[in-house]
């Protein structure tokens, strides 16, 4: 009888979470239909990627309180998401925001979702590490181009650029620690990504020949990989530096 119960509350747990599973898809489908050239409705797409994301965020903080793993995706179970694509869910919005340039948000959601990999990938980091270290660079080099709102401006916006940096470098150390067949051309073209944010960071802060000394390292990488978005961005990149 106690064997039986049991059997069935595993059942429950397993159905509860493909339909949980299922719906967060469907919402991710939804944001990519509404994106498209097709639909391109934005404000619906987003209103997707949300509902998307505070599924994940609700059944983690669930599966939290219960002691469960907070990812699924296990041979012995795969109902539920795994970490990475959780971690997608939530990048993909704050990419979003991001463009929207709410870097506030965008922030908050990239360090979940690298904290989440973090965790499950231990001391074997993959290229999604990688590429959200560099997104959250990304996203503090936005927020240092805004007004910002504290006692000493200029004091905030230096620390928010050394910040920037720091992450923008920790996305180059640990591709480099990335071999093949694990590294794939995500760790390769975050860091071109990071190698320009670094001289973007530099011109920031008026570092004009190392900001030139980056964007030609940006533009070598992007060459070496054939990259023509990199190595269009690193030309223009030099052009307005060299003109400072």
């Amino acid at each position: 009888m106690v064997k039986k119960r049991r059997e069935m509350e595993e059942y429950e747990d397993r159905q509860r979470d493909k339909a949980l599973k299922k719906a967060v898809g469907m919402e991710m489908k939804l944001a990519e239909l509404y994106s498209s050239d097709y639909m391109q409705d934005e404000k619906k797409a987003e209103a997707a990627q949300v509902a998307a994301v505070e599924l994940c965020l609700k059944e983690m903080n669930r599966r939290q309180k219960l002691g469960l793993a907070v990812g699924g995706g296990t041979q012995e179970n795969d109902a539920w998401l795994n970490v990475t694509e959780i971690a997608t869910a939530l990048s993909d919005l704050a990419a979003r925001y991001t463009d929207q340039e709410k870097y506030d948000l965008a922030l908050r959601l990239y360090l979940r979702a690298l904290d989440l990999l973090r965790v499950e990938e231990g001391d074997s980091p993959s290229c999604k590490q990688v590429v959200l270290l560099n997104d959250v660079a990304s996203a503090m080099a936005g927020q240092a181009q805004k007004p910002i709102r504290a006692a000493d401006p200029k004091k905030a916006r230096d620390q928010l650029v050394d910040a920037a940096r720091q992450w923008a470098q920790k996305s180059i150390d640990v591709a480099a620690r990335i071999q093949p067949p694990v590294r794939d051309q995500d760790c390769d073209v975050s860091c071109i990504a990071a190698t320009y944010n670094l001289g973007e960071l530099a011109e920031l802060q008026g570092r004009l020949k190392k900001a030139e000394e980056l964007y030609n390292e940006a533009r070598s990488l992007a060459k070496g990989l054939n990259f023509e978005e990199g190595i269009a961005m690193a030309d223009s990149a030099l052009k307005r530096a060299t003109k400072k």
